[in-house]
């Protein structure tokens, strides 16, 4: 496993983004339309983890257990 990985890969009209920094201790991924909106993203550093989906619902985790979850 490499210290660190990028990806950047055109998905129809969406552009899809993922970086992992020695890994698992850092990871995001991304994918916005092509106005630049973001329409999911997923972060994780140590023992935190944040989401976003496109229907707007928001989790924040600690330790894999979710502390504030937020849909639509």
């Amino acid at each position: 496993m490499p210290l660190y990985f990028y990806r950047r890969q055109a998905e129809k009209e969406n552009l899809h983004q993922s970086f992992s920094g020695l890994w698992p201790l850092y990871h995001w991924e991304i994918t916005r339309n092509e106005s630049g909106k973001v329409l999911d993203y997923e972060g994780r550093f140590l023992i935190f983890f944040e989401s976003k989906s496109r229907n707007g619902a928001r989790v924040f985790k600690l330790l894999g257990i979710p502390v504030v979850e937020r849909t639509r």
